[in-house]
């Protein structure tokens, strides 16, 4: 079987290089004195393209091209071993950092990242020093400094491009390798020491004895040798030193790799590659890895340089405080907790802040304090019915919107009677419907919707605001702001916030009079206008205007405004009386300025 490996060239130019090489091999991998670093069999593994530690001799198949295959790989953990497009994430138990440099030994394309994390934070937050990205497919020693975090918690991650956390890198066939950890200051030998000939052969062959050795001699030597290695691998016992020499008569073309000289298989690499391009990358979603199990000291008023005893692992002490189970993480039993029958918690803040966000305010109206620093709710009996309702209909936030958008209290008008500002001058009893402006993103998204603008294409990744989409296909970053958005008080981008602020500023104003989203989205609305031929006059374009943005029809006073105002700024700018009817920038400012009414931003 193996006679499809045999050699096919001279072999002298090889043999003097790799005696050159080994000449200069600095010994093996550490194996032992990983300078207390957890070693990799214990590492944490995540992700379809991760099955575990593989020994001498697993192999990636090529995904394209002629060639089969690049080489053999050393022992230790690969991902990607069977389907291109897979990926994963291989992380380390934690360890406390000394202070002392951290190597590992790896091999990565497509983007993949190791890194070193500490306290379990998501982000490389730009430090370069703490992460090195793979691209070269080449074993390599990576050195990660770490000595300014000397004392805190940390653990080693190894992920694919698109399994990286928060700062993905979008790649096709990500792949990384590991085949050794070390912590110190000490030198580091090759990643690869190549294989020579003397430390191939049986100790009692004669050529090891031999006073010289011809370079005949030597070919028949490393001839034999590879004969040897590749029947091991065959059997599935090859060796480090196996491997090293099998791939390095790959890379100098003395085995057969290509499609064209491996026909026996050529048929077989052919269905594998069709099957791994069919294979759709993994949908990913934002989550945790289950890692070490671990309590976490309480910090001395939210200091981390003044840890105090460690708190067992349990949910709210008010609520429940059992301890979970030791021997696991105890995410499991805290989702169970968040969402047990005999908790109200859970369903009373949901409830909360869906009314808050359907009436302005909620039952309770301190949303993010939900206990004894935070406000009495307004109508506790409510709040429990709505929470044991909402739990009994499987937490379904469409009954609930449904059952709180049908209520009586929905429908109130904004105007109250003379009794409700006298007895609820506040309105924190609902006498009367809480007249509140819309959020920022509902402005915009009703002003690129009655303009015709709005693309309502949905998925996909974020689009400016140019883009036309709606808005929670806008960017969300720390440090720059949407102008549009930032002056109806958007929420923070540095925390939660449960609760927006509400202010009355004139930039309000200003941005819809003067912004450009405002001026773009008035004449489209102008020109659908002119363009619809089932609005034959002014009067239908007045009234389908007023319908279009308002959802109702203008008054009589309002209509006969409109018509007044266009005949009078018709002739104050000099337009001919007959063109006046389609003249886009008079419907233009008739449609800015109806967008600008009160209504048009407001819940009334």
């Amino acid at each position: 079987p193996h006679t499809a490996w045999m050699l096919a060239r001279s072999m002298e130019t090889l043999a003097i290089r790799m005696e050159r090489q080994q000449a200069t091999a600095a010994g093996e991998l550490p194996q032992a004195d990983r300078g207390g670093l957890p070693p990799p069999k214990t590492w944490y593994a995540s992700g379809n393209g991760l099955a575990g530690a593989t020994p001498d001799g697993a192999f990636r198949v090529e995904p394209e091209g002629e060639r089969v295959l690049t080489g053999l790989l050393p022992a230790g953990i690969h991902s990607n071993l069977v389907v291109s497009s897979a990926g994963g994430v291989l992380h380390s138990p934690q360890f406390a950092i000394d202070g002392r440099p951290i190597r590992m030994l790896v091999a990565g394309a497509g983007g993949a990242r190791g890194r070193i994390v500490i306290w379990n934070y998501p982000r490389a937050l730009g430090l370069n020093y703490f992460r090195t990205s793979l691209n070269d497919g080449q074993f390599q020693w990576i050195t990660l400094q770490n000595s300014y975090f000397t004392g805190e918690e940390a653990h080693l991650e190894l992920a694919t491009g698109e399994d990286i956390p928060v700062e993905t890198v979008a790649g096709k066939r990500s792949w990384f390798s590991l085949l050794a950890v070390d912590r110190g200051d000490g030198t580091l030998p090759p990643p690869l020491p190549p294989a020579g000939l003397f430390t191939l052969l049986p100790a009692d062959d004669p050529l090891l004895s031999a006073a010289t050795v011809d370079r005949a001699a030597l070919a028949a030597g490393y001839a034999k040798a590879a004969r040897r290695a590749v029947e091991d691998w065959q059997r599935e016992q090859a060796t480090a030193t196996d491997v090293r020499l099998i791939n390095a008569f790959l890379e100098a073309d003395l085995l057969p790799a290509q499609m064209d000289e491996l026909p026996a298989v050529a048929r077989l690499v052919s269905q594998y590659r069709t099957i791994d391009r069919s294979i759709a990358p993994p949908v990913r979603a934002p989550g945790v890895h289950e890692g070490t199990v671990d309590d976490q000291p309480l910090f001395v008023r939210g200091d981390h340089r003044q840890p105090a005893d460690r708190v067992p692992r349990r949910f709210l002490e008010a609520i429940d405080p059992t301890p979970f189970p030791a021997e696991n993480s105890g995410r499991l039993q805290l989702a169970e907790a968040i969402v047990a029958a005999d908790n109200p918690l859970t369903p009373r803040v949901f409830v909360n802040r869906v009314w808050h966000h359907l009436f302005g305010r909620g039952i309770v109206a301190s949303v993010d304090t939900f206990g004894a620093m935070g406000e009495r709710p307004s109508h506790p009996d409510l709040l429990d019915y709505l929470a044991r309702r909402f739990q009994e209909e499987s937490w379904s936030l469409k009954k609930l919107v449904r059952q709180l958008a049908t209520s009586r209290a929905f429908r109130l008008t904004a105007l109250p009677t003379v009794a409700a500002t006298e007895a609820d001058p506040t309105n924190r009893l609902v006498s009367h419907w809480r007249l509140r402006r819309l959020e920022g993103e509902a402005i915009r998204d009703s002003l690129l919707t009655v303009s015709g603008l709005l693309d309502r294409k949905q998925y996909g990744p974020s689009a400016g605001d140019k883009a036309n989409r709606r808005s929670i296909y806008l960017p969300v970053l720390r440090n720059v702001e949407e102008p549009f958005l930032s002056v109806f008080d958007p929420p923070s981008t540095q925390s939660t916030q449960g609760r927006r602020d509400i202010s009355q500023v004139p930039a309000q104003a200003l941005v819809l009079l003067n912004g450009d989203l405002a001026r773009r989205c008035s004449e489209a609305l102008a020109r659908s206008l002119l363009a619809d031929a089932e609005l034959p006059d002014a009067k239908a374009r007045v009234r389908h205007l007023f319908l279009r943005s308002l959802s109702r029809p203008p008054t009589a006073e309002e209509l006969a405004a409109s018509i007044a105002w266009l005949d009078g700024e018709a002739a104050r700018r000099g337009i001919d009386p007959s063109a006046a009817a389609a003249a886009v920038p008079l419907w233009q400012d008739l449609a800015h300025a109806v967008l600008n009414l009160e209504e048009f931003i407001h819940v009334n």
